[in-house]
């Protein structure tokens, strides 16, 4: 390397290492400003929120949302986050053309475990809406609306020789039937899934407990929270009907 290629060199290095050192020197007062602003952003920050809980609902929902990791609301087991629930209380989970179907456990509380379970023949086409299948606890019936298009392709023998295991485990072992050439993309609009699922079943929890005495006041444990274990010997006849009707689209009579 000749004598200017070297000073050249050293020309360039020095230049870098001083716009690095020019850098630093303004940069640390503005890290040191912001970081003492920081101090004083934060409790703004903190009331903001604290403010915004108070007083919107929106964002109290939402941050209830975010944090909700429950499994059940008064009792009643929560649909999980695979599953598209029909507003009549079925529901499906759907993959890669098949959608296992079921009753969730709103509707089951209302009835009762069943006695028996009536399920369509291998073959049968259904249409989003049409009863699907029947649940029989005594002498109530309840008709179950199919919660989207298909063929029904296979029967869960655990569920109509154990009609139980539909209460016991209404998202899992309890589902009912299977259908194949389900319309997921025409028909799942309708459908509820994910939190706004969550968000609707709690509201409908409230409903039940709403319809059940004129004051409003369902059936609870001890706790005040809960609706009872035996809530369905507590709904009479009359009450059935129109929970049936109103809640699961059943006909009236």
């Amino acid at each position: 390397m000749s004598q200017f290629q070297f000073s050249k060199q050293i020309a360039k290095t020095s230049l870098l290492y001083a716009g690095l050192a020019l850098g630093l020197v303004v940069a640390l007062p503005l890290l040191a400003g912001l970081a003492y602003a920081v101090r004083f952003l934060i409790p703004v920050l903190v009331v903001g929120v604290l403010v915004a809980l108070a007083f919107s609902p929106a964002v109290r929902r939402w941050f209830t949302e975010e944090a909700d990791n429950a499994t059940d609301y008064k009792g009643v087991l929560l649909p999980t986050a695979n599953l598209r629930v029909h507003p009549a209380h079925s529901w499906a989970n759907i993959e890669s053309g098949l959608a296992q179907v079921g009753l969730d456990a709103l509707a089951l509380a209302a009835i009762g475990p069943p006695s028996s379970v009536d399920t369509p023949a291998v073959g049968t086409k259904v249409q989003q809406g049409d009863t699907l299948f029947s649940v029989t606890r005594g002498q109530r019936q309840l008709h179950v609306k199919a919660p989207i298009s298909g063929t029904v392709v296979a029967i869960n023998g655990k569920a109509v020789g154990a009609p139980g295991t539909i209460a016991s485990s209404p998202y899992g072992a309890g589902w009912v039937l299977r259908l194949q050439d389900v319309r997921a993309d025409r028909e799942t609009t309708s459908l509820l899934g994910g939190k706004r699922v969550r968000r609707w079943f709690r509201a409908e929890v409230d409903r039940l407990a709403t319809m059940l005495t004129p004051a409003g006041a369902a059936p609870t444990m001890a706790d005040g929270g809960t609706l009872a274990p035996d809530l369905a010997a507590q709904i009479d006849d009359a009450q059935w009907a129109e929970i049936a009707a109103q809640l699961f689209a059943n006909p009236r009579g």
